[in-house]
């Protein structure tokens, strides 16, 4: 039993950090791909690409020395070789782009399915793009790009590590790691048929996915197996709208805004620290999904739920064995019907790395059912449950993001988040509060720490109680950075490996660099601060409760640190400076703070 355990947690790290879209034999292309293709990029290409006086070039292509191009040039399938002038800009698709010294570009450099390589060899004179999803380029007898379907179904990749074996076109069966480790559901696994299909006047998405999860070893009972179903008809391309549902029984973690799920999963499988709470949630929701080609998205959804406590273990870790699980807190359980209201906005131009856009998310939540809920009595340091009863409460979030590119190698970018309680909602569940603490939003404050009985204005706690829960009512966060760029090969040798050619069906060596080598060409050093703070609406606690107001900004938390980044690792520490006795913070991330 402990090699199985061992042999489990390996392979949960190991697929904690593999690539989120990792291919078969079948499909090695898919090597490649990282984030989809926002709408309105996959717009401009078109635009570009369909325009008169582009040169379009097909298959491997080079400006050789001397010459110049006054116009745009459209590449597919490339690679294109740039020694010359362009008066204008560049797009690539499903192409690497290749500077040579001396090279000129004076209009964006846009590439789509590929690499860009050489940047500080030749000069750009405007912004640049890189997304490494490839994308369907249909071509009519004219040479005119047609279609490029790179739009995916939202729920598609979201947080699956996949394996998929195709059986035909349109349908694929998926093995798959839930990319996470935690200490509800160990290293939980996913398979099932996925089935999409063109109907003309609409795309069918068909999902139905069983989860297990290993927190027992090999046992098969319901604490053990779970599953996520989906059906979704999708009307329209780069505008309109998707109409579906979906069926679930899944454990689910709060406050997943602060971190992503391989850095929980990572921080659990190593060091024993789980930066999140988790309950069960049961039930179906139908939802209507309007889209617009400018980034936008509004979604309209109407769930039923069955909430309930997770019971957690004390699964294995890598290090820090003897220190032992957060306690995992009580939620509210009962039956909820949930009507949610969601709207995003994203014009970043590029999802991994983004150096110019925005990014909003606003989110609205009402729920009306019955909980059984926890109560606390701090001073004691007692949890309890009270009898089940009516329960309806109104919660809002708003994460705002900008992005702001000063100069070819810096970048000035904002972020706010605020949310909670809205104005006269009945007192949230347990599994709706929030706090601001730790490395997903202020690190230079130790996540769900306890202080003895003094409150603390980061969990809204007064007390000792049960896991530390998140217990603030509202939270307000403000975070800046300024972002430069170091220029070495740290990781290129050691992530350059064999990539799938387009050309033919075996694996050959590639002369430009792998997905992993591109992102890690050039490391970064950023400077931040944040300043936040938790409140709770009523109550009596001093200086942590405030009703119809938000609080002095005198009262904030505030830090501020420096980080040095080596994609996708970055590495940071960070000190309190509102309460400047504090010891400062190293952290890890595995991706940018926002």
């Amino acid at each position: 039993m402990r090699m199985l355990t061992l042999r489990l947690l390996v392979g949960a790290v190991i697929a904690v950090v593999a690539s989120p879209r990792a291919a078969t034999a079948q499909n090695q292309e898919a090597d490649r791909i990282s984030r989809s293709v926002p709408r309105s990029v996959a717009r401009e290409l078109l635009d570009v690409y369909n325009a008169p006086r582009t040169r379009r070039e097909s298959g491997p292509a080079t400006i050789e020395e001397g010459e110049d191009v006054r116009g745009d040039v459209a590449v597919q399938g490339g690679p294109l070789t740039v020694r010359g002038r362009v008066r204008g800009r560049v797009i690539a698709i499903n192409s690497d782009v290749r500077l040579a010294p001396g090279s000129r570009i004076e209009g964006d450099v846009l590439v789509a399915g590929g690499t860009l390589e050489g940047r500080t060899e030749g000069w750009i004179g405007g912004d640049v793009r890189v997304y490494r999803e490839r994308v369907a380029l249909n071509r009519d007898r004219s040479d005119v790009a047609t279609e490029m379907p790179v739009d995916r179904d939202p729920d598609d990749d979201a947080w699956w590590t996949r394996w998929r074996s195709r059986e035909r076109a349109g349908s694929s069966l998926l093995l798959s790691s839930a990319k996470t480790y935690n200490r509800v559901e160990g290293f939980p696994l996913v398979f099932g048929p996925l089935i999409r299909k063109d109907l003309g006047v609409a795309r069918l998405s068909v999902d139905a996915l069983a989860i297990f999860r290993t927190i027992q070893g090999w046992q098969w009972n319901p604490q053990t197996v779970g599953h996520r179903g989906r059906l979704e008809l999708r009307f329209g391309n780069r505008n309109g709208v998707a109409v579906g549902g979906k069926l679930y029984d899944v454990i689910d973690g709060t406050e997943t805004w602060q971190m992503s799920d391989v850095e929980v999963g990572l921080a659990s499988a190593l060091f024993q620290r789980d930066f999140r709470d988790y309950y069960g949630r049961h039930g179906g929701q139908a939802y209507v999904r309007l889209f617009a080609g400018d980034g936008g998205e509004l979604t309209f959804g109407y769930a039923n739920e069955t909430w309930k406590n997770a019971l957690a273990t004390n699964v294995a870790s890598l290090f820090r064995l003897s220190e032992g699980w957060r306690a995992l807190p009580l939620v509210d359980e009962g039956e909820m019907r949930l009507a949610t209201v969601s709207w995003t906005f994203d014009t970043r131009n590029d999802l991994d790395d983004p150096t110019n856009g925005w990014w909003v998310r606003a989110d609205y939540e009402r729920g009306e059912g019955r909980l059984a809920r926890v109560g606390y009595a701090p001073l004691a340091g007692a949890t309890f449950v009270n009898p089940e009863g009516p329960a309806t409460y109104s919660r809002g979030f708003l994460d705002f993001r900008r992005y702001n590119r000063m100069s070819p190698d810096a970048q000035l970018n904002f972020r706010i988040v605020a949310g909670g309680l809205l104005p006269g909602s009945d007192p949230l569940p347990a599994q709706r509060k929030l706090s601001v603490s730790g490395p997903g939003s202020m690190p230079g404050f130790a996540f769900r720490e306890y202080n003895g009985l003094a409150p603390n204005t980061g969990e809204c706690l007064n007390g000792n109680l049960y896991g530390a829960p998140a217990n603030c009512d509202r939270i307000l966060l403000g975070q800046i950075e300024f972002r430069g760029s170091l220029d070495f090969n740290l990781f290129s040798n050691v992530f350059d490996t064999f990539d799938a050619s387009p050309y033919a069906g075996r694996r050959e060596p590639r002369r430009s660099p792998s997905r992993w080598s591109s992102r890690s060409r050039s490391g970064g050093w950023v400077l931040f601060a944040d300043a936040g703070r938790g409140w709770t609406v009523g109550g009596n606690i001093p200086g942590v409760s405030y009703s119809g107001r938000i609080p002095e900004f005198s009262t904030f938390r505030t830090d501020a640190g420096v980080g040095f980044e080596f994609d996708p690792v970055g590495v940071y520490y960070a000190k309190a400076l509102s309460e400047g006795s504090r010891p400062g913070v190293w952290f890890v991330r595995l991706r940018h703070r926002f």
